[in-house]
């Protein structure tokens, strides 16, 4: 902020502001990385789906499940 506005701020003094504007700092979480037995599951799983025809997956609604 100091080269923004040429105002001196502390870290604690932003912090405190964001706290109380209801602002919370949080971490990404970081993802394990997909382990042996997850990828033979999804092998499985396409295995066992190769039989449907091309209806069947535009009935089909897919989500993107990842939380921010």
């Amino acid at each position: 902020m100091l080269e923004e506005t040429g105002t001196n701020v502390s870290i604690s003094t932003v912090k405190r502001v964001l706290y109380r504007h209801n602002l919370k700092c949080r971490s990404a979480r970081k993802k394990p990385l997909l382990q042996n037995r997850h990828k033979k599951a999804r092998i499985r799983f396409v295995t066992a789906q190769g039989d449907k025809d091309r209806t069947f997956w535009r009935n089909v609604l897919w989500s993107d499940e990842t939380k921010i």
